[in-house]
């Protein structure tokens, strides 16, 4: 179960619309369905997967937002050497080539959730 900036869950359900098929949806606080996946039953497992990810996307926008604060609290508490050391771990990971915080990736991620890109 997942809650949305309204504190509203989402959930997910399976069933069987017909033999050998799957279907799984997704809804919100009020048992509205916001997407319906159906396929083959052998695809159970990737739509299962497709609607837990669909029915926590409410969090993410708010969460990637708490998580550009903490980088920046972190960065400021860390010495010079420090930031240096961790950027240059995070690109030979390849996490971050052109910024330590990724800050323009979750912008954007943020702006397409919010519907603003």
């Amino acid at each position: 179960m997942s809650t949305n900036a309204l504190n509203t869950p989402w959930h997910y359900a399976a069933y069987e619309p017909e033999f050998r098929q799957f279907g799984v949806y997704v809804a919100d606080c009020n048992g509205r369905r916001v997407v319906q996946l159906e396929g083959a039953i052998e695809q159970k497992e990737g739509l299962i997967k497709k609607a837990r990810l669909i029915a926590a996307a409410p969090e993410f926008p708010e969460e990637l937002k708490k998580a550009g604060e903490i980088f920046i609290v972190m960065l400021n508490l860390m010495s010079t050497e420090a930031q240096f050391e961790a950027a240059k771990i995070l690109e030979q990971r390849g996490i971050s080539p052109d910024g330590m915080t990724r800050r323009n990736e979750r912008e954007a991620l943020i702006a397409k959730a919010e519907g603003r890109s």
